[in-house]
């Protein structure tokens, strides 16, 4: 059974590239009604935001012995009345947001390459509906020059743990483009997609608690591979002469109503 995959609203400039790339919904198992495909399309996709972690770094490599360490948060919209969602990770049905801590290590390598990997897993309330995120990132800085914009192209891989009944992949391609004022201030933006492969089951008890009581006798199973933009802007702020910087940054790949925000504070060797 096919899903019907309509991108979100605004995205109208992506349409030729997505179009690249295979993009299908299917379910396996016992047929699902269109409600409970709607249930399990929104579900995965705010998945995959979950999953689409960001370096919040701008262009511009740290060189073969520099090292940053960031912690910081990440907020996200989860979907409105969703009950898998609200099941799996303990949030409101009302599309409050979930602020997910997250770490963060980056290190130059030879040449103008930066290898970055962040974690995150949620806290408080959602610790027994807990997970965690992985994610790696190879970084090229293709230009960088003293008062010019620098250009840098970014490959990264994300895997999402926890979430019952869900597995989530996710691969994407994106190009940076930042520029520094006195040294202190970084405006940065990011540009590119992410693909995304996973699956999601209901089990027996989910389904008797979503009410979905006629799909008694067997669990549903969906599977899914899709592509997303990406569309980011940020900014880093170095504190002063030390080694402190404060770098925030706005996800706008789900539209202007849907943005996602992340902020992190880090020390570069």
């Amino acid at each position: 059974m096919s899903f019907a995959n309509k991108g979100p609203s605004g995205h109208n400039l992506w349409g030729p590239l997505i179009l690249l790339f295979s993009c299908g919904w299917t379910a396996v198992a016992t047929a699902a009604a269109p409600l409970d495909q709607r249930m399990a399309d929104t579900a995965l996709r705010f998945y995959g935001h979950i999953n689409s972690a960001s370096l919040l770094e701008p262009a511009g490599s740290h060189g073969s012995l520099g090292t940053d360490f960031g912690a910081g948060l990440v907020n996200l919209t989860p979907p409105e009345h969703n009950e898998l969602v609200a099941m799996n990770l303990g949030e409101t049905r009302g599309g409050t947001g979930l602020s997910v801590p997250r770490v963060w290590l980056v290190h130059g390598l030879p040449l103008p390459i930066d290898g970055g990997i962040t974690a995150a897993g949620p806290t408080g309330n959602n610790q027994s509906n807990g997970f965690m995120q992985l994610s790696a990132a190879l970084q090229w800085t293709v230009y960088e020059a003293f008062a010019r914009p620098a250009l840098a192209v970014r490959a990264s891989y994300g895997k999402l743990f926890g979430i019952t009944g869900t597995t989530l992949t996710s691969v994407g391609g994106e190009a940076v483009l930042g520029y520094a004022v006195f040294r202190y201030f970084t405006f940065y933006g990011r540009l590119g997609v992410v693909q995304h492969q996973g699956t999601l089951s209901i089990a027996q008890q989910q389904l008797k608690t979503l009410g979905l009581t006629e799909y008694a006798g067997s669990p549903l199973r969906f599977a899914a591979t899709w592509t997303e933009p990406v569309q980011a802007a940020g900014l880093r702020l170095r504190v002063g002469t030390t080694r402190l910087a404060i770098t925030g940054e706005a996800d706008l790949s789900a539209g202007l109503q849907h943005v996602d925000y992340g902020a992190k504070l880090s020390y570069d060797l």
